[in-house]
């Protein structure tokens, strides 16, 4: 495997010489961190440097750590934390999310200028669960002292759960910055919901040993272009 990946390294390295804006990046990320940070990244980055491809590759904390180890990816993104991480691996963390509450612009509470959490503990809900974000959902409610709501929809499958989002019946809980980051391309909204919800790190994993390729380094780039967006907003 060390082998290949050497071999592989050194190919990249001599296209990277004839172009260094060219090439294929491997990124390792989860759905949530897919649609708001990665999403925004590609689009930024594309439009500097048509010639770099992007693939992608989704799966739970402990799959991405491997992938990474493995060598199959460059890099991965996420909620990361570096006493779960391999001593090999260099953490940098990029920005702190929160978790907001999220309903589809059909939804009765959409026009709300003011919500309190326990009146939505009886709302249809969907939770994401087996995600990053599904033990930070159950905490949210702990946090503002309401027993969290049993959950009407239970799936990791984004594309189901934005359609019922849009129907306008249900709420569910989001990262800021996905919604933050979709320039207006989403028909959801962030309710006005006081929610005890802590920033948690949003980080990018590499290897120590093993220095990125160029095409790798100008998405990294690119993503700290976005997290600044955000962090300026605040």
């Amino acid at each position: 495997m060390a082998a290949f990946d050497e071999l592989r390294q050194g190919v990249k390295d001599i296209e990277s010489l004839l172009d260094p804006t060219a090439g294929e990046v491997r990124i390792g990320c989860g759905g949530p961190v897919a649609a708001g940070l990665v999403a925004a990244s590609i689009r930024k980055l594309g439009g500097r440097y048509p010639k770099i491809s992007y693939h992608i590759v989704d799966g739970d904390l402990t799959a991405l750590l491997q992938e990474l180890s493995d060598r199959n990816t460059e890099l991965i993104i996420g909620r990361v934390q570096e006493s779960i991480a391999p001593d090999d691996m260099q953490i940098e963390t990029l920005f702190g999310d929160r978790l907001v509450v999220v309903a589809g612009r059909r939804n009765r509470w959409f026009r709300r200028r003011t919500i309190k959490l326990d009146e939505l503990v009886n709302e249809p809900w969907i939770f994401p669960y087996g995600t990053a974000v599904a033990p930070l959902v159950a905490e949210a409610f702990r946090a503002a002292g309401v027993d969290a709501p049993r959950a009407t929809v239970s799936s990791r499958m984004a594309r189901l759960n934005d359609n019922l989002l849009a129907s306008g019946r249900f709420l569910t809980m989001f990262p800021e910055s996905v919604i933050r980051l979709a320039d207006g391309h989403m028909p959801f909204k962030i309710l006005p919901v006081a929610l005890p919800s802590p920033h948690t790190p949003v980080v990018v994993v590499t290897l120590k040993n093993r220095t990125p390729s160029a095409v790798a380094q100008l998405f990294i780039s690119s993503l700290r272009e976005v997290a600044r967006s955000l962090m300026k907003d605040h």
